[in-house]
This record gives C-alpha cells, sequence and structure tokens, in this order.
C-alpha cells in the first residue's frame, strides 16, 4: 500500500476527474453497505441468536472471553493465507493509501475477525481501505494513470467512510486528518473525494435502515442530558485531553514493543489469540463490576 500522489486542480482533465470520481462513488459506496450489513448480521449471529439458541438471555461469561480469541483465529487466517497482511498496521493509523484490489479480500476477513468477534468498536480502517481497494480495481479494469489514478484511490476511500458517519464533510474531515502528512498533495484530492463521498451517501440515504446501516455504534450510550456550559466543566475537559494524550502514548509504546515480539510468522498466531483472550477477559470483567 502506497500513498498517492499530487494532483493538481483546474482545468478540463480536472473536472474529468471529478466526474470519474462521482461515479467511484457509487461502486465504493455499495462495498461500504455490504460490508456493514454482512458485519451487523453477523455480529446479531453471534451476541443474540447463539445465546438464544443456548437458552440464555445473554452472551454467556464463556461466548464473552472466547469469541474474541476466534476472532484473532480469523485474523491470522488473513494474514498467513490470503494478500495484503488483513491490512494496514493498527499503529499506523488512519490514511489515506492506494490498496490493490487484490488485497480486498483479506482486509475484509480480517475485519470481520475483530468487529463481529468484539475485538474493536469501529469500522473506519478496514471501509477506508475497502474504499481504496474499490479505486484500484477501476484502475485496472480501465487502465488509469497519472493523476487518475491519485484520484480513485482516495475518492473510493471517501465514499465508504461518508456510509459510517453518516454525510460526506464528517467523512471529508476524517480523511483530511488522516491525511495531513501528505502536505500540499492531498489539496488536488479533497474536491473529487468530497464529490465522491456526496453521490455515495445518496445512495446510503436510498437504502435506508436496510442491513442495520444506520444502527448507531459510535456513541457512548445512557449519557444523561447535558445542560449550559460550565467553565469548570471546559477546565476539566483540558486536564482530561492531556492526560488521555499521555495514556495513549504510553499505550503506544507498549504496543510497539510488544508487536516487535508477537508479530513475527512464529509468534502471530499466539500473540492474536492472547489477545483475544485479553480482550474478552477485560470485556467480562468490565460487565461484572457493572460497566458493561
Amino acid at each position: 500500500m502506497t500513498a498517492p500522489t499530487a494532483v493538481r486542480t483546474g482545468g478540463r482533465e480536472y473536472l474529468a476527474l471529478l466526474g470519474l470520481a462521482a461515479l467511484l462513488g457509487i461502486p465504493a459506496a455499495l462495498v461500504a453497505i455490504a460490508f456493514l450489513a454482512l458485519v451487523h448480521w453477523s455480529q446479531d449471529l453471534l451476541w443474540t441468536d447463539l445465546p438464544d439458541l443456548l437458552g440464555a438471555d445473554e452472551p454467556p461469561a464463556y461466548l464473552v472471553v472466547l469469541l474474541p480469541a476466534v476472532g484473532g483465529l480469523v485474523v491470522w487466517v488473513a494474514r498467513r493465507f490470503l494478500p495484503g497482511d488483513g491490512g494496514s498496521h493498527p499503529l499506523h493509523g488512519l490514511g489515506p493509501e492506494t490498496v490493490p484490489w487484490r488485497h480486498a479480500p483479506g482486509i475484509a476477513l480480517a475485519a470481520l475477525g475483530t468487529l463481529v468477534f468484539g475485538a474493536v468498536l469501529g469500522p473506519e480502517a478496514p471501509l477506508i481501505a475497502l474504499g481504496a481497494a474499490v479505486g484500484s480495481a477501476l484502475n485496472s479494469m480501465v487502465h488509469l494513470t497519472g493523476r487518475a489514478q491519485a484520484v480513485t484511490a482516495t475518492a473510493g476511500s471517501f465514499s465508504a467512510v461518508s456510509a459510517v458517519f453518516g454525510g460526506p464533510l464528517v467523512a471529508g474531515f476524517l480523511i483530511l486528518e488522516a491525511g495531513v502528512g501528505l502536505g500540499a498533495k492531498l489539496i488536488g484530492l479533497l474536491l473529487p473525494g468530497l464529490v465522491s463521498a456526496a453521490v455515495g451517501y445518496v445512495l446510503v440515504i436510498g437504502v435506508g435502515t436496510w442491513g442495520g446501516l444506520h444502527t448507531a455504534g459510535l456513541e457512548v450510550p445512557g449519557l444523561p442530558q447535558y445542560e449550559g456550559h460550565h467553565v469548570v466543566d471546559l477546565l476539566l475537559a483540558l486536564v482530561v485531553g492531556v492526560v488521555a494524550a499521555v495514556v495513549i502514548h504510553g499505550v503506544r509504546t507498549l504496543a510497539g514493543r510488544v508487536a516487535e515480539r508477537v508479530d513475527r510468522p512464529g509468534r502471530m498466531l499466539g500473540g492474536l489469540l492472547a489477545g483475544g483472550l485479553a480482550v474478552g477477559l477485560l470485556a467480562e470483567l468490565a460487565r461484572l463490576l457493572g460497566a458493561g
């Protein structure tokens, strides 16, 4: 996976690229819709239907602990036997990249292994990658070159992400933040990306709630209504932000050291299974303490 090249704005060629981005928004949105629907259906199957079949009102403790480990096994299969290593490294964060279409099955399977089995919270990273893979597929079919390749590499990501965030504007901000490392190269890609996201989101609106597409998954449930503005809360938010940054830095440092030890062919499976078990144990502990 490589970063896209720079794209100059203006001129007839750029207008043609905008039209190409609009066309790309439809298949990229379709892929995102299908992926999100599959995730929603699979989650219901594992966490609702399976406990019902076992005669339980909620997932038993052994399912909560073991299912994330099974997800780790699924991720290992994706990384071991499919091209693309399951997508970009989690510690590298989000970013607009050129993703070969051949990597899409491995990325989708690895994402299902984490999203469905309870290891992660959101589908943003795999949607960005799958959208970029749709752009790469278009490149392969019509043999695009140069600036057109750069546009399709990011326009598909814009369209796919807009499906989960409920609109092209939020998707644009996410890609803008993720691609800040590209510098001036990102400027020429923004407008085609927003056009692609807008066209794709029209399709999302038409689909409606089919497949659980609009099921909220990026919110904290049960929060009380917050009224007014309080200076104390603003100061507290600053403190929380600083503390959170320090904690995240520590977690990333520790995760990097763990990855150096376990992210190897001979240790990958054990590391993924151990990580899944750790997630399951923490989830069950949180439930026992009343936080889950």
